[in-house]
């Protein structure tokens, strides 16, 4: 790092710190991810998924920049020097009371839906879509943040505990590490949510309430659905079992409880066949609060009238916990009909 000025640092997580640098070679400022942890050799430096993801969608227009590796060998210390954005999503509505413009809003979620589309069609899905994952710089969107990805083509189960929990699709909740590189889509339908109305959509205390809020707003699945959970998830004496379990496993009528977030997979069958109990023996949840979600995208961008918002909303599909449409679905979209979206 004797090449790079520290001016500041910008953020910190739980893998790593993001400092403000200032290049002494082209004295330009860059964004530098500075990783907790101790590197061996620059082999395992070069296996490093984030890294070998940044160097293979770059360039493009709406994915951040890697612009060097720095690597100590001495002290096995491991720096990622990218460019440096304005800020992300979270940081761009804290406190907003001032609806974004619905131009603003398409321009925003057509980059994001490039971004998935490009890194999809490279074989990879990122398994962190979220708003602080988001940067932005003027009017110009990238998506940061690959320490979680993973190629389409690996063999399941994935890890289980992957996505910040209120932007994580219903197949991380209830299954052992079986889902796909849709659940970005997921993410960004609940990311879309909370550009437009400044609140988070399904803002889940734990595991079982994230479910049950994401029952709240799309109501109870359909009969097929459930068929196709039993089928795959479960095993004979289903019906005895969710039976010992609808006695011995209820949920509040605030759909919490203290399940906590590390679990074995007895643990996760348990939490699956619970949910499936409480679907099984409730009427439909809450429609109500669907319309009243819908009705948000419709009102909170400043115009009542606008059908784009809630278009959008239906080809993300949050009223289906299994989404089927894919990025590049997203962008052909009628409410994308004046792209490139210039602001």
């Amino acid at each position: 790092m004797s090449k790079y000025k520290l001016v500041g640092k910008i953020g910190e997580g739980t893998f790593s710190d993001v400092l403000k640098t200032l290049s002494l070679r082209d004295g330009k400022y860059y964004a530098c991810k500075h990783m907790k942890q101790h590197f061996e050799s620059i082999e395992q430096v070069n296996n490093l998924s984030e890294i070998q993801a940044l160097r293979r969608l770059s360039p493009h227009p709406n994915i951040l920049m890697l612009h060097e590796v720095v690597f100590d060998k001495k002290a096995g210390s491991l720096s990622l020097i990218c460019e440096l954005m304005d800020m992300n999503i979270y940081e761009l509505i804290k406190g907003r009371r001032k609806p974004l413009p619905e131009k603003k809003i398409k321009n925003y979620m057509y980059q994001l839906c490039q971004s998935l589309d490009h890194i999809h069609r490279n074989g990879i899905f990122h398994r962190d879509v979220k708003p602080e994952n988001i940067l932005i710089k003027q009017n110009t969107l990238k998506l940061g943040d690959f320490g979680s990805c993973r190629s389409i083509y690996s063999k399941q189960p994935y890890t289980e505990y992957i996505s910040t929990r209120w932007y994580r699709a219903p197949e991380c909740l209830l299954t052992d590490g079986y889902y796909s590189y849709k659940i970005d889509m997921w993410s960004a339908g609940c990311v879309f949510y909370e550009i437009t109305s400044f609140q988070p959509l399904f803002p889940g205390s734990n595991e079982l309430d994230q479910i049950s809020k994401i029952h709240d707003v799309i109501g109870t699945p359909a009969k097929k659905t459930l068929n196709k959970f039993k089928q795959i998830f479960f095993f004979p004496r289903m019906e005895e079992r969710m039976g010992w379990i609808s006695s011995s496993f209820q949920v509040p009528a605030n759909g919490k409880n203290d399940v906590p977030e590390k679990k074995n997979n007895k643990t996760k069958t348990r939490l699956t066949v619970c949910y499936l109990t409480v679907v099984c023996n409730r009427d439909v949840l809450c429609n109500q609060k669907f319309c009243q979600v819908r009705r948000c995208l419709s009102i909170t961008v400043g115009t009542v009238t606008s059908e784009v918002p809630r278009q959008v909303y239906n080809i993300l599909q949050l009223q289906n916990p299994h989404p089927t449409k894919l990025s590049a679905r997203f962008l052909l979209h009628e409410g994308f009909g004046d792209k490139p979206l210039r602001m």
